[in-house]
């Protein structure tokens, strides 16, 4: 057979070579599976075989929260001394050797804790990971034997999606990828390689039928949208320089390495060993999900399947998650930008009906607040440099109105404006307030599709409610915070004000907070946290509608109660009405005196 060279920025296109074996053309099927109760969004690492983290090796989480160790096989799951996890769920033994950490509990049949070694929580013997849960989903590589990219020293090549034999980058290397799929035979990356990941559209996948060395580095611009590497053959992988993204390789062994190293993402293989001193900070697996639940197929189970990220917080994170739900279920293919649009879109319709139904605004200002979003969607749908002065921070006050057009910079949040970013105080025609309250509560509210397999909402007591001296630091109210709501899935907190005031008839209103805007630090003390199973939320008297009326009580005498909701309409009970007392400050850890 002839061989051809083709010489592009240094890197040699290979084709027709005797002898190379070649992925079959056709489909191919991917499957794995994840213990009963856990999806893959929810693990760390996992695995159909066995999971050893050598010495100094740690698996945590950006929030504090413990990672999770999943595996099915019979080869159980090591933890040698130093190493640092959350909880396992594993169908075989667990060992932890002396000085061990693991920060939540084992599920196993069989658990072996030498001394030294520490479970901050409780190890059930009695778990079983039966039935698991098998994900499959279809790879159809394209005919042909592709092309070799084989990268030299010093050398670049920028390389479109598209089927190849063979992808290796050297030493001082650079290979440019970007958003879409790539189907090889075999990629290497060789220590001192680049890879820079240009994602405007997307995430990137990678299908491989070996990956045995990824030794190189990776740069994402202008941002990172997401990663998988799907290695369908047996051929042990080695990933020997930091990584983020998802690595799927149901049929080999996978080795996390690199001393001093932090892999980034979810990794699921046969078997998995960390490598020493090397750090995994679990990112969730959102770019397989519409892989493994094809929006297709079920659209609301692909967006239930979405996670939120650990880094963020707040409205980024609920943005962001909203952004991710486009990105890889109902717009795959759109661009980042278009993805944080919408994701900035659906926050501010949630958080809008939310002060609709705590009655913070009228369904007037709910219609002309809703009419303002929709123009200024349509607006960036149909302007992509209009889109792109939006994402690139060229609207500070968050009007939709890119500052260089701004006329009236500083609008309020979630105020509609005309083109040139000065309020616009025209309200439709829109029902009663009465009448809008009583919809709501008879038939509840649909926003956030995590929520639809949420389980029956908790009854929450009232807790305390706090005013501060300085009038303008507005006052402290507490509820129980709802815990058994399934990540994504926002919860609404609602308080029943009943408020006393001298010589006047009873004042009763209501208060909406999404768990989103709790306040993190006890009654403003700096540093002092909330106490666990507690949500707290702050009013001032700047504030609109009856937040700002509750922000205002002063020396007034009020008692409330609360009810939770939930993104899907789910709500507890009302807790018994409250008027606090000392006791209530104290038990929270500060006195109301």
């Amino acid at each position: 057979m002839v061989t051809t060279w083709i010489k592009t920025a240094g890197a040699c296109l290979i084709v027709g070579v005797a002898g190379i074996a070649h992925a079959q053309a056709g489909t191919q099927t991917v499957t794995f599976r994840t213990p009963a109760g856990l999806v893959p969004g929810d693990i760390a690492l996992g695995a159909d075989g066995a999971i050893e983290l050598l010495p100094g090796a740690q698996v945590t989480r950006d929030n504090g929260q413990p990672s999770v160790l999943a595996n099915l096989g019979q080869d159980g799951v090591v933890l040698h001394p130093l190493s640092l996890a959350g909880l396992v769920r594993s169908g075989s033994l667990v060992t932890l050797l002396p000085q061990a950490h693991l920060l939540g509990g084992i599920g196993a049949p069989a658990v072996s804790v030498s001394p030294g070694a520490i479970v901050d929580g409780a190890v059930d013997t009695s778990f079983t990971p039966e039935p698991a849960q098998s994900w499959s989903f279809s790879v159809v590589f394209p005919p042909g034997p592709g092309l070799d990219i084989i990268v030299a020293p010093g050398k670049s090549a920028d390389v479109a999606p598209g089927r190849f034999h063979a992808i290796e980058v050297y030493p001082n290397a650079t290979l440019v990828a970007h958003s879409g799929t790539y189907f090889l035979d075999r990629l290497i990356l060789y220590p001192g390689a680049r890879v820079e990941v240009r994602q405007s559209n997307g995430p990137t996948r990678l299908f491989a039928t070996a990956a045995p060395l990824l030794a190189g580095t990776w740069t994402f611009t202008p941002a990172y949208e997401g990663l998988a590497l799907v290695q369908l053959g047996a051929t042990a992988l080695r990933v020997a320089s930091p990584f983020r993204g998802t690595i799927l390789a149901p049929s080999a062994h996978l080795e996390l390495a690199g001393p001093g190293a932090t892999h980034r993402g979810a990794f699921f293989a046969r078997s998995i060993v960390v490598d020493a001193q090397v750090n995994v900070v679990y990112e969730s697996s959102n770019p397989i999900v519409g892989l493994i639940t094809p929006p297709d197929d079920d659209l609301q189970r692909c967006a239930e399947m979405i996670r939120a990220r650990d880094d963020l917080s707040g409205r980024a994170r609920e943005v962001a998650y909203q952004a991710d739900i486009a990105r890889y279920c109902t717009m795959p293919g759109a661009g980042d930008c278009t993805a944080e649009l919408v994701g900035r879109v659906n926050v501010e319709s949630f958080l809008a009906a939310g002060r609709l139904i705590g009655e913070t605004i009228t369904p007037a200002q709910y219609l002309a607040l809703m009419r303002d979003l929709i123009r200024k969607r349509h607006s960036w749908e149909s302007s992509a440099a209009l889109a792109g002065a939006l994402c690139s921070g060229q609207d500070q006050d968050g009007d939709g109105v890119p500052d260089p057009d701004d006329q009236c910079p500083d609008t309020p949040d979630m105020t509609p404006t005309d083109a040139h970013g000065c309020t616009d105080s025209t309200l439709p025609p829109a029902p009663s307030a009465s009448d809008l309250r009583l919809v709501f509560q008879t038939k509840g509210f649909l926003f956030n599709q995590a929520c639809s397999h949420a389980p029956v909402m908790p009854r929450i007591p009232a807790g305390a409610f706090y005013r501060p001296a300085q009038i303008e630091k507005g006052d402290y109210i507490f509820s129980g915070r709802v815990m058994n709501q399934p990540q994504g899935c926002p919860v609404w907190y609602f308080f029943d004000i009943e408020e006393s005031r001298p010589g006047q008839p009873l004042h009763t209103y209501m208060v909406a907070f999404a768990d989103f805007e709790a306040y993190p630090n006890l009654v403003g003390i700096p540093a002092t946290p909330v106490p666990p199973g507690f949500i707290q939320f702050n009013p001032l008297p700047t504030d609109a509608g009856t937040r700002g009326q509750l922000g205002s009580v002063g020396g007034r005498f009020i008692r409330f109660r609360v009810q939770a909701m939930n993104g899907g309409g789910i709500s507890s009970g009302w807790s018994e009405w409250k008027v606090t007392t000392n006791d209530d400050c104290t038990a929270l850890g500060f006195s109301c005196k």
